[in-house]
Formats: C-alpha cells, sequence, structure tokens
C-alpha cells in the first residue's frame, strides 16, 4: 500500500504522474490530505482547485475508490 500526503513542493503533474504508476501496477494508493484552502502557505496545505483537479483526475480514470474502512475489509 502506497501512502502519499501532497505537500506545496510536489506540482499536480507529479501527483498525477503517481497516480497513473499506481495504476499501472495495480496498486493501493492513498492519499493524506492535510490541509485543503486557498490562501494557505503551510507545507501540508492544498489548493482548493488542486484539490478538486486530484479528485476529478481520479474519478475521469477509471480507478475504483474506496474509503479506508472498505479497503481494510479487502485486505481480510
Amino acid at each position: 500500500i502506497k501512502s502519499f500526503s501532497p505537500t506545496t513542493a510536489v506540482s499536480l503533474n507529479n501527483i498525477k504522474t503517481a497516480i497513473d504508476q499506481a495504476k499501472i501496477n495495480k496498486q493501493w494508493f492513498v492519499f493524506s490530505f492535510h490541509r485543503i484552502e486557498n490562501g494557505s502557505t503551510g507545507e501540508y496545505t492544498t489548493s482548493v482547485d488542486d484539490f478538486e483537479a486530484i479528485v476529478d483526475y481520479v474519478k475521469n480514470s477509471g480507478i475504483k475508490t474506496v474509503t479506508m474502512q472498505e479497503g481494510a475489509s479487502l485486505l481480510k
């Protein structure tokens, strides 16, 4: 299981590439967003626009998404 916490140092294109690689390799990819808001300069802040772009990218990719609880039950 691959976990990823986007930071301000990681571009949206790099995030999309990581999503694509996880899909190609049939890996789990868990996002951990810490703060989603505009106008903040915190290292672990994701802008609302970037968050929406990530959600849209995953949705349009056809990747199956699950909650943490659903994912845990799949591991049993």
